[in-house]
């Protein structure tokens, strides 16, 4: 739009302000000075309602010229005190820039006001925010409020102990303050069923094109190495129209609410809420720039945190300080940080995580990248390493990781549908938790080496048991190749240590995934270790119910392979039947002993 102003103001005739000269306002004239120092001082002569540009801030050129508008009274913050009690205020309509509202950006000076300002002057206007120059620094973590599409690109953000914060820099969207409550009938709520997506709606109340969310706190006790705590379960569902929707539920919410579930010695009484949201009709656009981490120990870092659906966010490189890496208190939040959010999409983000290491006494994470209630969400042309992982999600549905390099793809709990394609793994490649649906992993290769601080058991797939339930849907892997050095441990395809103080409200049966395993090669480096099919150790007092099936197919190994491999002591008994296929497995070591170590537990049938 801007654009259209300025070619409808080539015909008009252009004056430029002259310290020390006289000035005559004249009907359609632009008067053009030097400076906003100018401009205060020289622009009051100008008529209510005349334009008026500068070519710089404080030095003529120093890309902080923009156009305003000249008024008799003061309506925002950044106008500019003019001479006879006239204003002059910011007319741009297209793009603004930090430097228009007198941002230094020399990596020393406090700019927060100004970036605030030329924020909010954009969410208000519709407008552009662009920043290609300087190091942008602000002196506390109070965060920016973003609604227009932003662009960095060039310059340098500076994270220091004065903005950082668990949420601290961009706050991307509203969908956390701006929502409307969503009350079910009790019909409505016993249609709620896992793998469903519908409920009956005859008064049209729901509104078309929104986001519903349903959550219940909590939903189960985690028990992260003997620390149990409660934890929730929330997710969406799309609606578009008469109670028909997208995103089929996790699991059933015709309960949810009102149960009761102990964790940690306290006890707690689940609470359900359901909310809706609008989707933007427009994609939100936030383009990034290099990432200055310069904290002390035990900072919690952010920069852009995703609240909005229909948003991508891309093109930023991560670089910590070494010093940034300490910590043994706090979880370090993640530089990225989507919420609540609906078809996002995270793009070339590249470099290392913020996590403790340097064998701290409780080294904590910290992530580059973290989704939590989001669904259809993409993750693509990424490098994402660091200690511990550097990537974690939860309350996922939909999520799909491509073309990229990660150390380890972590979805903690609660989750539908990952999809890995294309990518290079590292440091136990792939940990989740409870969740339902298609795990797939496909054309990628998984690379475990031994580095101080760094390394994990050389898994491919690990099954998080920590809050209560596994993992119970189908597991798929294709054409994948893992580099195993020694140093890492046993390697296995499917690894499991299950853990006896998780507990969960969750009216799922307590289920092994069924799996589907083909060409896939393991070479072993330095080390007689041959690689496990499954693996399963730790204890849990109920019962488990078998896979119906899992097959592997064209597996090979330059160190052997063996099928199964017991460790639980056989306290679970496990019920039904389980059948396994092999097709083309060379030098397979198919003995299984007890079927996890008790002689009542049937043993599955072998085929092939």
């Amino acid at each position: 739009m801007r654009t259209a102003v300025r070619c409808a103001l080539v015909a008009l005739v252009m004056a430029v302000w002259l310290p020390g000269t006289a000035w005559t306002a004249k009907a359609g004239q632009v008067a053009v000075f030097a400076t906003a120092e100018g401009l205060s001082k020289g622009a009051g002569r100008l008529p209510v309602g005349a334009l008026a540009e500068t070519r710089g801030f404080y030095t003529e050129g120093d890309g902080g010229g923009a156009l305003y508008k000249i008024a008799d009274k003061t309506e925002k913050p950044w106008d500019i005190a003019l001479a006879k009690g006239k204003y002059a205020s910011i007319a741009n309509t297209d793009r603004v820039t930090y430097r228009m509202f007198g941002a230094q950006l020399d990596g020393k000076t406090d700019d927060e006001e100004a970036i605030m300002r030329a924020h909010t002057y954009a969410n208000a206007a519709g407008a552009r925010v662009e920043n290609h120059s300087g190091i942008i620094w602000k002196g506390s973590p109070t965060q920016i409020p973003v609604l227009t599409d932003v662009d960095l690109s060039g310059s340098v953000l500076k994270v220091t102990d004065a903005n950082a914060a668990f949420r601290s820099w961009y706050r991307i969207g509203d969908v956390r303050d701006v929502y409307y409550t969503l009350n079910f009938t009790p019909a409505q709520k016993a249609q709620l069923l896992e793998g469903t997506a519908y409920f009956t709606m005859l008064d049209n109340s729901l509104p078309a094109n929104v986001v519903v969310r349903l959550e219940e706190k909590p939903f189960a006790a985690r028990d992260d190495e003997g620390n149990v705590y409660p934890v929730n379960r929330a997710e969406l569902l799309v609606h578009d129209m008469n109670g028909i929707c997208t995103g089929p539920l996790i699991e059933s919410w015709t309960q949810a609410g009102g149960r009761s579930l102990a964790a940690g010695g306290k006890s707690y009484t689940s609470v359900f809420k359901a909310i809706y949201t609008n989707i933007p009709s427009d994609r939100l656009v936030f383009t990034g720039c290099d990432v200055e981490i310069d904290t002390s120990a035990n900072q919690q870092v952010n920069v852009v945190n995703i609240n909005r659906h229909n948003t991508t966010v891309r093109d930023f490189t991560i670089r910590p300080h070494r010093d940034s890496l300490r910590n043994d208190k706090v979880f370090k939040s993640a530089v990225i940080y989507a919420e609540d959010s609906y078809n996002i999409a995270i793009e070339n983000i590249t470099g290392f995580n913020t996590a403790g290491q340097d064998g701290e006494a409780r080294a904590t994470s910290g992530y580059l990248v973290r989704l939590t209630g989001c669904m259809k969400a993409t993750i693509r042309n990424c490098r994402l390493n660091g200690y511990w992982g550097a990537t974690a999600m939860d309350n996922v549905k939909d999520v799909h990781v491509e073309n990229s390099e990660a150390n380890r793809i972590d979805i903690h709990h609660y989750f539908r549908d990952l999809f890995i394609t294309n990518c290079q793994l590292y440091n136990r490649a792939v940990q989740v938790g409870y969740g339902k649906g298609l795990l797939s992993i496909t054309n990628c290769t998984a690379f475990y080496q031994p580095i101080p601080d760094y390394s994990h058991p050389a898994d491919l797939i690990n099954l998080n048991t920590t809050y209560g339930r596994i993992f119970s849907g189908l597991i798929t892997v294709d054409n994948v190749t893992m580099d195993i050095h020694a140093g890492n441990g046993q390697p296995n395809i499917v690894n499991c240590r299950f853990l006896p103080q998780a507990a969960t409200l969750s009216v799922s049966p307590y289920k092994l995934p069924e799996i589907r395993a083909r060409n896939l090669t393991a070479n072993i480096y330095g080390a007689e270790q041959p690689l496990r099919f499954m693996n399963f150790s730790g204890s849990w007092t109920g019962t488990i119910e078998n896979f119906q099936l899992a097959s592997f197919e064209n597996i090979t190994s330059n160190r052997g392979l063996v099928l199964y491999v017991d460790a639980t002591g056989g306290g679970i008994k496990t019920i039904g039947g389980a059948r396994i296929a092999l097709w083309n497995c060379p030098e397979l070591d198919r003995n299984i002993g007890q079927w996890f170590g008790r002689a009542d537990n049937d043993k599955p049938e072998i085929s092939g």
